[in-house]
């Protein structure tokens, strides 16, 4: 027998695949040819259909951690455990990568102090400690990398401690690196973890026009250690966050007696309940409404410092009157652009006691809807933390429920209700004609 492996097949010209197609047609019969590639979707589809397919998946970080583990006894190169728990993160799943970053640092006789930044650096931001988080990508610069890849690093981190808070089965860490990473993450909240990825990808965006590619990422760490300075929706959530669990927001112990004990007479605007509420209602929150105090009539003129609203409650059905509440500014824009220009027209009305209930102008238009009914049943379990059934109605006028919306140009048309043209009218065929004379219309 003889065996050819031709490695990185894809990278052959067409030429030379068609030469290779030839032979593959008519093989010896003690000829085997295997083609390897990391892209076989540039292989010519003539020799994929004669060939068998065979996929190598990535390893896991088990197996990659105990194969490492046991060449460094058996090689007896006295690796230490940090090393080769860096060797299974740079090796991303490959065998080969790891290994070649084994010999690298048994080589040098030490690891670098490469993730070393990416803790510290996630480290500082969990503390919310803008001087460390800068002296971090001072020092990381200073050993001459590049902001972009100290940007790449961080994002990684960033991802992992999402993954490990959000699902641990999904970090493709080691199990002491994978606890070090959900301890930062929860420490950071999901809804900082977003924000700071998101921040981060918008960094590497614009450091490919930037001057100084530092300088972009500089400003995206202090924006993600300090959401004072980020004006974004994403940021007042998280502040809104902080303050709830720190016992500042809502309705409940000292933070909302803080709030009814500031003398009307004299608002203070800038309080942190009163921000926590300004932030939760531009968010398009659920308003919780409070009895009106009996000395509310002498001093209705005087504006009073606003309470923070409390989250929506997981399991519990919304209200018509929050659904609606939230829909404009906060639901509809999360929507997949041809969802949110067929439900624009609707409204919510009063539905069933376990789901919500959503009118639409006609049966065309709720039938168009109802193909994309669980796009929207996806965003109200998103936001309200419990599945919620969707019935789709047509609105007769008669619904309970908030004033049907206007049209707008973008409704749907029920093909019924449309009139035939007046006799006499152009067709568009004579419209082109007269447009292209010495055109002529050719039936088939």
């Amino acid at each position: 027998w003889k065996v050819y492996i031709v490695d990185e097949v894809h990278m052959l010209s067409t030429p030379a695949s068609n030469a290779l197609l030839k032979t593959l047609e008519e093989p010896p019969a003690h000829v085997v040819f295997v083609l390897a590639t990391t892209d076989p979707q540039k292989v010519l589809p003539t020799i994929r259909s004669r060939t068998q397919h065979f996929e190598f998946r990535l390893i896991g970080p088990e197996v990659l951690v105990d194969l490492l583990r046991d060449i460094n006894q058996e090689a007896a190169l006295g690796v230490p455990v940090e090393a080769i728990d860096l060797a299974v993160r740079r090796g991303r799943g490959s065998a080969r990568d790891a290994l070649s970053v084994l010999d690298q640092v048994a080589a040098a006789g030490m690891e670098d102090d490469e993730p070393a930044f990416g803790e510290d650096l996630i480290e500082a931001l969990a503390e919310r400690d803008v001087g460390r988080a800068l002296a971090a990508v001072a020092e990381g610069i200073g050993l001459g990398r590049d902001p972009r890849r100290l940007a790449e690093e961080l994002l990684a981190h960033l991802r992992n401690a999402f993954l490990a808070v959000m699902a641990r089965s999904l970090v493709d860490l080691p199990d002491d690196a994978a606890v070090r990473v959900e301890e930062q993450g929860r420490r950071i909240g999901p809804a900082g973890l977003t924000r700071a990825m998101d921040a981060i990808g918008d960094a590497l965006t614009d450091m490919r026009e930037a001057l100084d590619p530092r300088v972009s990422l500089e400003v995206a760490i202090v924006r993600i250690a300090r959401p004072d300075t980020d004006p974004s929706p994403a940021a007042l959530l998280e502040r809104v966050e902080r303050l709830e669990r720190s016992g500042g927001g809502g309705g409940g112990g000292g933070g909302g007696e803080r709030a009814a004990a500031v003398p009307s007479e004299e608002p203070q605007p800038r309080s942190a309940p009163a921000g926590a509420g300004e932030a939760r209602k531009a968010l398009g929150g659920v308003k919780k409404t409070r009895p009106a105090a009996p000395r509310a009539a002498t001093v209705a003129p005087t504006p009073r410092p606003a309470v923070a609203e409390a989250p929506p409650e997981p399991g519990r059905v919304p209200s018509r009157d929050e659904l609606t509440a939230v829909w404009a500014d906060v639901l509809l824009p999360r929507l997949a652009p041809k969802t949110r220009a067929i439900y624009a027209a609707g409204r919510w009305v009063d539905g069933p006691s376990d789901g919500a209930a959503f009118a639409l102008p006609n049966e065309v238009h709720r039938t168009r809807a109802e193909k994309h009914r669980a796009d929207v049943e996806s965003t109200l379990t998103d936001h309200f933390g419990g599945r919620l059934p969707l019935t789709l109605v047509v609105d007769d006028g008669q619904i309970t429920g908030t004033p049907a919306p206007a049209a707008h140009d973008d409704d749907v048309v029920d093909p019924g209700e449309l009139s035939d043209a007046p006799p006499g009218l152009t067709s568009p065929e004579d419209r082109l004609k007269q447009a292209f004379p010495g055109a002529e219309e050719v039936v088939q």
